[in-house]
């Protein structure tokens, strides 16, 4: 790979029909997973599907592997291993006649990667796929998408429904594949726990990338805090601030040692703070906290 990035994104926009996505700027470098969270409806696979090509411009601009998206969008892709939610697969096939469909789209395919993967995943290559489980398609998924040696793998609410072992068999492949830091993953989902392995975190709400920061970075940012108030209430510095007489509570996701000093200067002294988990972050940065902090 000859590019500090994997993927870069900058004022992206475009509108389909009365929902518009709208991602202003991400970056990605190799070595590392991005774990894109919101609600069903927030945008997560059509933020994947402009990653992808599949999704043009309105403005703005993407580069995947250090390709410009517009120009080589098949290029982009057949480096790309991407896993949907529900992979249409042909039903009667098997395992090795999907895959024999499959892998003249890549120049890289590597049958013997393959068949060490079906191993890996205990699948058996000769039922046809109506007889696997759920988690058994999304593991075929998976080897497909990881036969052709991508450089970037994209996961659409990979573990959705499936049962906990499956679903951490499925995690700890994604963080065998970015290990050697020359690869990277992003994986969507709207549940937070399955996004345990992302090293950046990025939410998405009404189509737009509202938050997006390294998950140490977003945990040490957005705390819950409470304490005295002598002075003027500087309602910017807070998400959430709930007062009574002269002590509040509330949530902040600018909390930092320069912050503390900036807000002391209006009256405000912190006396506690405690970090947010990623399930409250994403209810309050989306505005669905129970009010009260």
């Amino acid at each position: 790979m000859l590019t500090d990035w994997v993927v870069e994104v900058s004022g992206f926009r475009r509108r389909l029909g009365e929902f518009t996505l709208d991602i202003p700027e991400l970056k990605l470098s190799p070595g590392f997973v991005l774990g894109l969270l919101g609600r069903n409806g927030a945008g997560k696979s059509t933020t994947l599907g402009a990653l992808l090509g599949l999704v043009r411009a309105d403005q703005g601009d993407i580069r995947v592997l250090g390709l410009q998206l517009d120009r080589a969008a098949v290029e982009v892709r057949r480096r790309v291993g991407y896993v949907p939610e529900q992979a249409p697969f042909y039903e009667m096939l098997n395992a090795d006649q999907t895959a024999a469909l499959v892998a003249p789209f890549y120049p890289t395919w590597d049958q013997g990667l393959y068949r060490r993967y079906l191993e890996r995943m205990e699948l058996d290559p000769r039922k046809p796929v109506r007889a696997y489980s759920k988690g058994m398609r999304v593991k075929l998924a998976l080897v497909l998408a990881l036969a052709h040696r991508p450089e970037l793998l994209v996961l659409d609410e990979p573990t959705a429904g499936l049962d906990p072992v499956v679903r951490q068999e499925i995690v700890a492949e994604i963080a065998t594949i970015v290990s050697d830091g020359r690869h990277a993953a992003i994986v969507s989902s709207h549940i937070t726990s399955e996004l345990a392995i992302a090293d950046y975190i990025g939410i998405l709400e009404g189509g737009r990338l509202i938050e997006y920061d390294e998950r140490e970075a977003l945990s040490k940012r957005w705390r819950k805090i409470a304490g005295t108030i002598t002075g003027p209430v500087p309602a910017a510095e807070f998400v959430q601030l709930r007062q009574d007489g002269s002590r509040f509570a509330g949530v902040t996701n600018r909390f930092s040692d320069e912050w503390l000093q900036r807000i002391a200067q209006s009256g405000i002294q912190v006396e506690t703070s405690a970090r947010l988990t990623l399930d409250e972050i994403l209810a309050y940065s989306t505005g669905r906290a129970a009010n009260g902090a």
